[in-house]
Formats: structure tokens, C-alpha cells, sequence
């Protein structure tokens, strides 16, 4: 564990794709949107990623690598309440279309791995977005997360429902 700024952070295990067929909890969400994939594109790779999207606890989003963005960047995310911080690498940067992160770091000593995905292909009449979400938890915490899995899956579609409602209000560049 480090100390830094008032937060403990607990270290998570590196993980590579092959963890999201088989993480004991993964979650997939695809979602059309009314804009062209370039434009998804642009918001994720924001300033404020997500959390411009609107009704999502983002508190804070800071890429703590330098622009480009790309294989090997970093970022530091954080929920609102202090609830949950994560650091992140993103192990698969494939421009344009898909980016893959896993933790490095979490404030919380519940999980042992967590990774996303987001996937953006061109369709007919715009874009389909699919946000994929992985982890495992500890043992100390195993019990709670199979308890409350229903509950997470739930609360984890919020994140397709907003990519919706925001890129349907806003079309164009932010």
C-alpha cells in the first residue's frame, strides 16, 4: 500500500483481455447511439470522460499522461463521495475505436482485479457503443459482491442510458 494525498491505495493485479470472458463478475452493455463513432471517440478520450455524460458519480477524471493519448496511458478516476478512486493503464489503445484499461490502484482493499472495455463501431445510422466491465473481488469481500451482484448489474446499465440521453441532447462537438 501507498500513501499519497490522503488516500491508501491498495494495489490490483494487471490483467489482459482475455479477463473480461473470464472475470467471476463481467458485465457487457451495447448501446446505438444517433452520432457517428468519431464523435463517441471524442467524448471518451476527453477531458472529462463519462462524467460529461451526465448523472454518472464521476467526481473527478485526470489523465495523468501526457496527450496523445494511446497504448501505455494512464488515468486517475474518482467517485463522488470518495466512494471509490481507481488508477488505470490502458493495455489496448486501438485509436478511433476501442481502448481497454485495468486498475493499478484502488482506495478500496474490495477488489483484486477490474478492467474495462469500450468498444465504438461505425453503424448505419450512427454508432454502437459497448461498455464492458470486469473484476474480481478479494476473498475478504467475495460474499458481499455475490450478494450484491443483481443489485450491480442494475446500477452498472445507467452508463449505456446515459451515453444515450447525452449524445441524443448533444450531437455535436461539446
Amino acid at each position: 500500500m501507498r500513501h499519497a494525498a490522503g488516500v491508501t491505495w491498495h494495489p490490483l493485479l494487471a490483467c489482459d483481455e482475455s479477463f473480461f470472458a473470464t472475470a467471476p463478475y463481467s458485465y457487457r452493455f451495447p448501446v446505438d447511439l444517433p452520432v457517428p463513432a468519431t464523435r463517441v471517440w471524442e467524448s471518451l478520450t476527453s477531458d472529462r470522460p463519462l462524467a460529461e455524460w451526465g448523472g454518472l458519480p464521476i467526481r473527478r477524471v485526470e489523465w495523468t499522461s501526457p496527450r496523445p493519448l494511446g497504448l501505455g496511458a494512464t488515468r486517475e478516476i474518482e467517485l463522488s463521495g470518495n466512494s471509490f478512486a481507481l488508477r488505470e493503464y490502458y493495455f489496448v489503445w486501438d485509436e478511433g475505436r476501442r481502448y481497454s484499461f485495468y486498475g493499478t490502484e484502488c482506495n478500496r482493499s474490495v477488489l483484486r482485479r477490474f478492467a474495462e472495455d469500450y468498444l465504438v463501431d461505425s453503424t448505419e445510422h450512427g454508432s454502437r457503443f459497448t461498455w464492458t466491465i470486469a473484476f474480481e473481488p478479494t476473498d475478504r469481500w467475495r460474499w458481499l459482491i455475490r450478494g450484491t451482484a443483481p443489485v450491480n448489474a442494475l446500477a452498472f446499465r445507467v452508463v449505456p442510458i446515459r451515453a444515450k440521453a447525452y449524445f441524443t441532447r448533444h450531437p455535436g462537438a461539446a
